[in-house]
């Protein structure tokens, strides 16, 4: 069996000038591990010892902490090498003059990888007493060349286990940390520089002080990337400490599995205690077993109680025996993991897009769930006024029966379309790419057109058995005609005219009509009385005479049973604003006619929220209005005024759960709760104050996503913004940026802000992404007066969305586009020549010749009147390309014999003689052109040695050398197959003439030695 233990100790914080207390809760920690070492018969094969070893950097503390260390080592019977430590914040002292040197570096400073080698050596200095404590405790010889962050491969019961030891310290100047700490990625290019020359392991665990939630939003991308990624650090779980309350847990993406492993040991500071108390409860240490052989970790738990003494802790998870012992399994795809660990967690599932949203409280509605559950339909479109309960049927139905225990979907997903008019392709392709378990990623398919991904949806929806809800989908329906349009009817359409076993949910405000037989309509009305009363008691709302019944319906009457509406109300109530009667009586003077409106009722509780903590609430809610996504609770800590104490916003947090002004939304994949705030909030902020009164709050919700210098210069000087390269790094963050923008009506900003970045989308690969926030600006702005025609910048940052919508958007919105841009950039100037050279381009690529050709001319008698005038992409290349696929191949010739031979002008050259019928000299430009191509790793080249072996099967087909064809075909498609699938279509005349050579024998070693033979010519 390939199984090891480790012991977990964390913030053991140990002072010289000690507690008697914390020396006594010591002693009881000792004598408790030998206790658990002996009952259950565990043996320890090495101790992770995970940061604040001493208290406050009082390094004099050092040689007590040895003593302790080293007795665990004497319980555990193990050598000084099995022991692994990463520095915590305590374990350094404070400098002042290290913060004012960080404060005087550059971003670009602290991501440069030569950090190490020019800068590192300042930040060292106040690890030296650390790392001679630890190589002390290890007993090995202390060298200047030691670094605070390491790998160390340690062989344990015959498995090779990778420890990566992190520094997140480094940059820890105080209590202010949270969100702002940095591991760098020099220090994580350093460390997968050393693996890369390392054996393989069996099995890889980081380990850092602090959790990466700490982390600035962007390092915690980076980090995560780097750990999960098997061609760099490729990490299979995460010791973590600093926290003192539990939490383990496995979280999933496309780029791989993490086994987090938080358990809060350790002790609370002494400024974490109130005067005169020792608080010896609830420190914590783990024992983890990892069981390699059935990809399971085994964790037992132990927990002190208000004496210190150690027990099981039962306080993180449900477990059967309530001995603290919990069963996590690691590495498993969909339908084998362990469900039943997680306390109250029926949910669990690796597949997740957008989390779903938590229906607390639940009542009512049972006849709409059991059509729902009994139907025979493909799609159901849930519907009702804003506020009924749309979301919460679709979510309590996606849990009970595609997660829960009356489970009849393989799996089920939450597809978020709320303030998404332009952009169901780019959820589609995020949603392909999480159920297909990362193997369609959005840039592997970045040039695929709408039609083709439906596709791909509908191949899914066949082959597997699953549940899709596409929650809010308004921004879709046509309300006039009551019926659903744009690229989302595609979907409808193909979900209901096509067999699957699949179920689709939608929901929206308008009902839709459609007589089709498997589409099953449902629309929402308010809650009957008895449900209403059964609401009002699942929050907490206490009803126990006639009286309150009486009241209680009075309220359902007047409110037309409006779940939203009831919510409110209860969380008036429950925070002791108001009672069932005076509310049911006041109901009757705020009423005009009998036509109560639920915003009226709102605004009057907005109005008197007037404490401290309600104008905390207020701020609260008026960022989250603007979020383009459910926050969590360490970003809305994040979000909110500095000079607020953490304690006011944890109440203010509760306090907004309470009014129930905020929508929970659980992930399955961790036990995070995310919040966001309900449409009709939004609606409300939106109505009641302006773009320029929500602009502070904008500006602290993008601070989450990009730099804060970089925010502050798009907020208030813009104009530098606009003229300047600003450095901006591509990363999830800067889309939600862009998203944030739109959704918070500053559409100038986001315009700015795509202008100066836009490039990095499209060389990422992120074509969907570009098209749908590019094209979301573009219907917002006034083209002329934020001259998008007549900028450079704007203007180029136009036809390059152009471009990329002549690939994979929709062809009338185009020729929409390129219709204003034409009539916007006056003829004769110099702006007008950037869409003469635009729209050569675009109509080359839609292969319609005869227009390209007449901008081609147009261009060419411009430019005699005008010089500097502006071009889109190469120009020389593009006359070339229109001028081949034309016909004219002499003409094209001369121009691409004037350009560098590089790999692409190669292939263009190749092509024309192979259009020619001269396949003696195509070829030798193609293999020229395949060797080139070979020496290149990007992206772009990746896909054209896809496009060179496609073009010399040709040839070799036409000269009758069908089995080589076959060969270089195949090699083709398993190049396009992984790099750009979108193109494999192309391959289809030349495989279907080759049909009777599929079969042939070792084709994988046969296509590898004939193009090797090719690369030798």
């Amino acid at each position: 069996m390939r199984k090891f233990t480790l012991l977990h100790l964390s913030d053991l914080h140990i002072d010289n000038a000690d507690d008697p207390n914390f020396a006594i809760a010591r002693e009881y920690l000792k004598n408790d591990l030998i206790k658990i070492i002996k009952e259950k018969r565990k043996q320890i094969d090495a101790v992770v010892i995970s940061g604040d070893i001493i208290n406050k950097g009082k390094l004099q503390s050092y040689d007590l902490a040895k003593n302790m260390i080293r007795e665990i080592i004497d319980i555990a019977e193990l050598s000084a090498d099995k022991v692994l430590i990463v520095p915590g914040n305590h374990d350094i002292a404070r400098d002042n003059m290290v913060k004012v040197l960080y404060e005087n570096l550059s971003e670009e400073d602290l991501n440069d990888i030569n950090f190490i080698n020019d800068k590192w050596q300042y930040f060292k200095l106040r690890f030296k007493p650390y790392l001679q404590f630890v190589n002390e405790v290890l007993n090995r010889e202390f060298i200047q060349e030691d670094n605070p962050f390491e790998i160390r491969d340690i062989k344990l019961n015959d498995v090779k286990v990778r420890f990566i030891l992190l520094n997140t310290s480094w940059l820890s100047f105080g209590s202010d940390d949270f969100g702002k700490l940095l591991i760098g990625r020099w220090q994580l290019e350093n460390l997968t520089e050393k693996i890369r020359k390392l054996d393989k392991s069996d099995f890889c665990i980081a380990v850092t002080h602090h959790p990466l939630e700490w982390l600035t939003p962007d390092q915690k991308e980076l980090v995560d990337n780097y750990l999960r990624d098997e061609m760099k650090l490729g990490v299979n779980a995460i010791l973590h400490g600093h926290i003192h309350n539990g939490k383990i847990k496995m979280e999933s993406n496309p780029n791989g599995t993490l086994v987090s492993l938080v358990s809060g040991i350790g002790y609370p500071e002494k400024d974490g205690r109130e005067s005169g108390q020792p608080k010896l409860s609830k420190c914590r240490y783990s024992l983890y077993t990892f069981d390699l052989d059935n990809n399971k970790v085994d964790c037992c738990c132990r927990i002190s109680n208000k004496d210190g003494r150690f027990m099981p802790d039962n306080d993180l998870y449900f477990s059967e025996a309530e001995d603290g012992n919990y069963t996590l399994l690691f590495n498993n795809k969909l339908g084998n993991t362990n469900k039943e660990m997680l306390k109250d967690n029926d949910s669990f599932n690796e597949f997740e897009l957008d989390t779903v949203p938590v229906t607390a409280g639940w009542t009512g509605r049972e006849v709409e769930l059991d059509k729902l559950s009994n139907n025979r339909c493909s799609v159901a479109i849930i519907s009702g006024v804003g506020g009924q309960g749309k979301s919460a049927l679709a979510a309590r139905y996606l849990r009970e029966f595609a997660r829960g225990q009356n489970k009849k979907y393989k799996f089920g997903i939450w597809v978020d379309c709320r303030e998404l008019p332009e952009t169901i392709h780019l959820k589609l392709v995020q949603l392909l790419e999480v159920i297909s378990d990362g193997e369609e990623t959005a840039i592997k398919y970045k040039d695929e057109k709408i039609e083709d991904t439906i596709k791909r949806f509908y191949n899914h929806l066949k082959a597997n058995n699953i549940l899709v809800v596409f929650d809010n989908i308004d921004a879709y329906v046509d309300i006039k005609n009551q019926e659903i349009v744009g690229d989302l009817s595609k979907v409808f359409n193909k979900s209901l005219d096509n067999e699957h076993d699949s179920f689709i949910i939608m929901t929206c405000r308008i009902p839709i009509s459609d007589n089709r037989a498997n589409y099953l309509p449902i629309n929402l009305n308010g809650l009957l009385e008895d449900d209403g009363i059964k609401f009002f008691k699942s929050r907490d709302i206490r009803i126990t005479s006639d009286e309150d019944i009486y009241y209680c319906k009075k309220i359902i009457r007047k409110t037309k049973g409006h779940p939203w509406w009831l919510g409110l109300i209860a969380g008036q109530i429950k925070v002791g604003k108001t009672s069932l009667k005076k509310c049911a009586d006041e109901f009757s003077e705020y009423l005009i006619g009998e036509n109560p409106k639920v915003n009226g009722y709102f605004n009057g509780i907005w109005e008197g929220m007037n404490s401290k903590v309600d104008q905390i609430c207020k701020e609260m809610v008026r960022c989250l209005v603007e979020a383009p996504r459910p926050l969590d609770e360490n970003d809305i800590i994040l979000t909110i005024s500095d000079k607020i104490n953490f304690k006011d916003i944890k109440k203010s947090l509760d306090r907004l759960k309470s009014l129930g002004l905020l929508e929970y939304h659980e992930d399955a994949n961790s036990d995070n709760m995310f919040y966001q705030v309900h449409p009709l909030v939004r609606e409300f902020i939106h109505q009641k104050y302006t773009v320029s009164d929500q602009r502070p709050f904008v500006y602290k919700l993008l601070c989450l996503f990009l730099n804060a210098k970089v925010v502050n210069v798009l907020f208030n000087n813009f104009e530098s913004f606009e003229n300047e390269n600003v450095e901006i790094k591509y990363s999830k963050g800067l889309l939600d940026s862009l998203e944030t923008c739109l959704n918070s009506r500053n559409y100038v900003e986001a315009l700015g802000l795509i202008c100066n970045s836009y490039h990095l989308l499209v060389n990422g690969g992120f074509h969907v992404e570009f098209v749908s926030i590019g094209c979301r600006i573009l219907k917002e702005i006034d083209w002329e007066k934020e001259e998008v025609t007549t900028n450079f910048r704007r203007a180029t940052f136009l036809s390059n969305l152009l471009d990329v919508l002549s690939v994979i958007g929709n062809k009338n919105e185009l020729n929409i586009f390129l219709q204003r841009y034409k009539n916007l950039a006056k003829s004769s100037t110099i702006p007008y020549s950037l869409y003469l050279s635009t729209s050569m381009f675009i109509y080359w690529r839609l292969e319609n010749y005869d227009e390209a050709i007449h901008y081609m001319n147009e261009y060419d008698e411009l430019s005699e009147s005008y010089s500097g005038l502006w071009t889109f992409n190469d120009l020389s290349c593009t006359k070339g390309l229109i001028l081949r696929d034309s016909g004219k191949y002499e003409e094209a010739l001369e121009i691409f014999n004037t350009l560098k031979k590089d790999s692409s002008n190669c292939g263009n050259i190749g092509r024309c003689y192979q259009r020619k019928n001269e396949y003696d000299e195509a070829l030798k430009y193609f293999n020229e052109s395949l060797k080139l191509l070979y020496k290149e790793e990007n992206l772009n080249s990746l896909t054209n040695r896809g496009y060179a072996l496609f073009w010399i099967a040709e040839i070799m087909f036409e000269n009758g050398k069908y089995i080589e064809s076959y060969l270089l075909l195949y090699k083709s498609k398993q190049i396009w197959r992984k790099y750009a699938p979108a193109l494999l279509s192309k391959l289809d005349d030349l495989d279907e003439k080759l049909l009777q050579y599929r079969n042939l024998e070792k084709v994988d070693e046969k296509s590898e030695q004939f193009l090797k033979s090719l690369l030798r010519e």
